[in-house]
C-alpha cells in the first residue's frame, strides 16, 4: 500500500499511527514535502519515493536509530534529513546514495549492516556535517561523485576507502584528520585531485 502526499507542505506522521502502509511518496511538486516521522516509522516503508521537490525534508520525530528497510538505498533527492538533540542513527543493511542531502543533528550513519558484502556510501560535501560512518567487514567505501568532501569531524569505522570520483579533469579536495586515512585507500580519478590533511 502507498501513502501519497498529493501536495506541497509539511506532514506530521509522528503525531498519529501508520500502520501495512509499504511506500512512502512524496508529492513531486516545487517545494516539496517536509515529513515528521518516528524512526519506527521510517523504518517500516519498503519505498521511499517522489523525491525532486526543492525542500524534500525527513524530519525525526523521536530518538533512536532508523533501520531503514533494504528496498531503501537512495535518498538523493531529498535535501535535508535532520535528527533531534539525542543520538541519532540511520543505518542501511546495504549501501545508500545521500548525493545532495545534507544532514543535520545526525550522529552516524551506518551502512552494510548485515555484512554480506562490500558497500559504498555516496554523498556530497554538504551530506555529513560532522556525522560517523559505520561500516561492517572493513571492505566498505566512502564516495563522493560531485564536489569537494570534508570528513574532518567524521570518525569512520570499519571503512576501507574513501573515493573521489567526479572526473571530467573537475579538481575535489578531501579534508580529514590524519588519524582517519590511517590504513585506508584514498583514489581520485584525476591528477588534480588533492587531499589535505588538518
Amino acid at each position: 500500500d502507498i501513502l501519497l502526499l498529493s501536495g506541497a507542505g509539511a506532514v506530521n506522521l509522528a503525531s498519529g499511527t501508520v500502520s501495512n502502509i509499504e511506500t512512502l511518496n512524496f508529492s513531486n511538486t516545487s517545494t516539496g514535502n517536509q515529513v515528521t516521522a518516528t524512526v519506527a516509522q521510517l523504518g517500516a516503508f519498503s519505498t521511499i519515493s517522489g523525491l525532486g521537490g526543492s525542500a524534500d525534508a525527513l524530519i525525526l520525530g523521536d530518538t533512536g536509530t532508523v533501520s531503514f528497510n533494504a528496498g531503501v538505498t537512495s535518498l538523493s533527492g531529498m535535501e535535508t534529513i535532520t535528527g533531534t538533540a539525542g543520538a541519532d542513527n540511520l543505518s542501511h543493511t546495504a549501501g545508500a546514495n545521500y548525493t545532495g542531502v545534507t544532514l543535520t543533528a545526525i550522529d552516524t550513519v551506518t551502512i552494510d549492516s548485515n555484512d554480506d558484502e562490500a558497500a559504498t556510501l555516496t554523498v556530497t560535501g554538504a551530506t555529513l556535517n560532522g556525522a560517523d560512518i559505520t561500516g561492517t567487514g572493513a571492505n566498505d567505501i566512502v564516495n563522493t561523485a560531485a564536489g569537494n568532501l570534508d570528513l574532518s569531524g567524521s570518525t569512520l569505522t570499519e571503512i576501507a576507502s574513501i573515493t573521489l570520483t567526479q572526473g571530467s579533469s573537475a579538481v575535489q579536495q578531501l579534508t580529514v584528520e590524519s588519524a582517519t586515512i590511517a590504513g585506508r585507500t584514498v583514489t581520485g580519478t584525476d591528477a588534480n585531485d588533492t587531499k589535505k590533511r588538518r
